[in-house]
């Protein structure tokens, strides 16, 4: 998620990403036991809506993806079976990651205070999600 008119703090930035990722798993019917997940990742976007609309001035995210983001998807809608389930599971190893890192980043050194106390209090869901994903791999 970016933000249009200035520099969008790293916690605003994935909610349409995964919107995507989950409507394109949900077709596919994927990862089972991923609705708790889906629930979590419904109430962290509201939540940092929000938190977003209650600063001053307000911040309007933009859901744009990116080109690796949009890459991603793209590549998930031409896969089947186990090539889909290794792809989708390590995008969302991959895209976790990369959440907790934005988030554990800018509680550290984030330089909005209301989007820090979001960045503290997702740490922990997003690190359990983290190890869900990486439990969708397969044994080697």
């Amino acid at each position: 998620m970016r933000v249009s008119a200035s520099p969008t703090p790293a916690p605003a930035r994935a909610p349409a990403h995964r919107a995507r990722a989950r409507s394109t798993a949900r077709s596919r019917a994927a990862a089972p036991g991923w609705r708790a997940v889906t629930t979590a990742h419904t109430a962290s976007t509201a939540k940092l809506k929000a938190t977003l609309s209650g600063m001053s001035p307000a911040v309007t995210p933009d859901d744009t993806l990116t080109a690796d983001q949009q890459a991603t998807l793209d590549n998930l809608k031409t896969l089947n079976g186990t090539a889909f389930d290794s792809a989708y599971a390590s995008a969302q190893v991959n895209a976790h990651q990369a959440t907790l890192d934005a988030l554990k980043n800018y509680s550290a050194s984030g330089d909005t205070p209301q989007l820090k106390t979001f960045a503290d209090g997702l740490i922990p869901t997003v690190t359990a999600h983290l190890n869900l994903a990486k439990g969708l791999h397969p044994p080697a």
